[in-house]
């Protein structure tokens, strides 16, 4: 039974898909799962960990538009509560040893 998962939520339910999700999640680990939804469903995840983000129109992209966004790890408890952040470039030491800390105690 695999107790821990990474997930990558998108912010841009316009763009992406879970086809998509899937595909780039792959480059990073294969363990880890895109999720997206409705965009009022996302602000509601984003707003209870706080991650900032923002959509700017930008007519001279080939998307007409960017998402600009904190790049934290959330390191999340059973009960689906922010337990820590860390920095996106995180060596992998503190991170590895907080997640044991969680399996640990629960």
């Amino acid at each position: 039974m695999q107790e821990t998962r990474a997930l990558f939520i998108s912010l841009d339910p316009e763009r992406d898909n879970l086809e998509l999700l899937d595909r780039y999640t792959k480059y990073f680990h294969p363990n880890i799962i895109g999720l997206t939804d409705d965009i009022s469903v996302l602000k509601k995840v984003a707003e209870k960990f706080g991650v900032k983000y923002k959509k700017t129109l930008v007519p001279d992209s080939a998307l007409g538009y960017v998402i600009s966004h904190s790049d934290d790890i959330f390191v999340v408890g059973p009960d689906g509560n922010p337990q820590k952040t860390f920095p996106h470039d995180t060596k992998t030491v503190p991170l590895l040893a907080q997640i044991k800390r969680l399996l640990v105690v629960n």
